[in-house]
């Protein structure tokens, strides 16, 4: 049964992001704004301290990501006690690709990233978006190549809406 839902999930990525990543192909990323975004609040500073204090174990279940990961408990939805919950809330995709080195060296058996609902807050532009996730994904493929891989979704938005207007 989890293996069809993991099907489905994937699946369902692959039709949306799809289109996403072809078009993002065509358009250079802006290099620049890698160095000019603080990618990591004090909270997240905060969290890296509580990561790098921790044993590294190998071959967990990682879950990374911002907020939405770091608000789950991951061990009790699982029913894995040594599931790796690494979601930094405020965190965007410039700051998982600085801090991937932390997950990597773990070794993981599977990471579930979500990455990117605080990068089209802070209008960083879909195409810098789907091209920070792709570099996220060939890092773990290449230094982690036994590691599944589950992209989720991001959530939708709506910018009409204006109650809340940095995340629409």
């Amino acid at each position: 049964m989890k293996k069809i839902i993991i099907s489905a999930v994937l699946a369902i990525n692959c039709l949306y992001l799809t289109p996403f990543f072809s078009k993002a192909q065509s358009f250079p990323t802006n290099q620049n704004l890698f160095d000019t975004i603080p990618f990591i609040p004090d909270h997240g500073q905060r969290r890296m301290d509580i990561f790098r204090s921790e044993p590294v174990v190998f071959g967990r279940i990682v879950f990374l990501g911002n907020s939405i990961t770091e608000m789950g408990d991951w061990k009790k939805l699982t029913g894995d006690t040594s599931v790796i919950n690494r979601g930094i809330g405020g965190d965007i995709s410039f700051g998982i690709l600085k801090r991937l080195d932390e997950v990597l060296n773990r070794k993981p058996s599977k990471i579930f990233l979500l990455i990117g609902i605080n990068d089209i807050g802070k209008d960083i532009p879909p195409t810098v978006i789907a091209d920070n996730i792709k570099k996220i994904i060939r890092r773990i493929q290449t230094e982690s190549p036994a590691t599944k891989i589950i992209l989720q979704n991001l959530l939708p938005v709506n910018p009409t809406i204006n109650r809340f207007p940095q995340h629409y």
